[in-house]
């Protein structure tokens, strides 16, 4: 018995820790900027641009790392979400000087299971990481739409993301 409730005590102790881990790594990134594009068919797209929170030692420095994302989202005439695509980048910046990116890499989710991701790649220019996907909507096996999108990240030589 005294082994079950330290497995249970255990078990409790890795969820809070689970819990506390996702609301901080949540917590680390804010939003930028958010734009949406709508179209004559009612589809829409939303861009978001978010940034990872700079820690004050980081902030302080003349030269630091910075991380940030662009999301696509696509939505239906309904305002549902039906793919996101997203190209994150990890920049080197000198303040005022320089800034370059060193990672790029993207990913997407499928909110409906009539859309799929057809293909993506993602790489790293300068100062800018950029990504590109294919999404494919079928019905009855037959592609009814495709929507080609492409994503740029740009950071700036003051660390601004745009």
């Amino acid at each position: 018995m005294k082994r079950l409730w330290s497995f249970v005590f255990a078990l409790v102790l890795m969820v809070c820790m689970i819990t506390s881990i996702s609301a901080q790594e949540a917590d680390s990134f804010r939003i930028v900027s958010e734009t949406i594009e709508t179209f004559e068919d009612g589809f829409s797209i939303v861009t978001t641009i978010s940034e990872e929170n700079l820690t004050a030692e980081n902030a302080a420095r003349a030269g630091y790392n910075k991380t940030g994302s662009k999301t696509v989202t696509g939505k239906d005439q309904t305002g549902a979400v039906c793919w996101t695509f997203t190209v994150t980048g990890t920049f080197v910046v000198n303040e005022g000087v320089v800034s370059a990116c060193i990672t790029a890499r993207y990913s997407h989710t499928i909110s409906n299971s009539a859309w799929s991701l057809q293909s993506g790649n993602a790489a790293k220019t300068g100062n800018q990481a950029v990504a590109s996907g294919t999404f494919i909507k079928k019905a009855l096996g037959v592609t009814v739409q495709t929507v080609d999108t492409s994503v740029t990240l740009t950071c700036d030589k003051y660390g601004v993301l745009s």
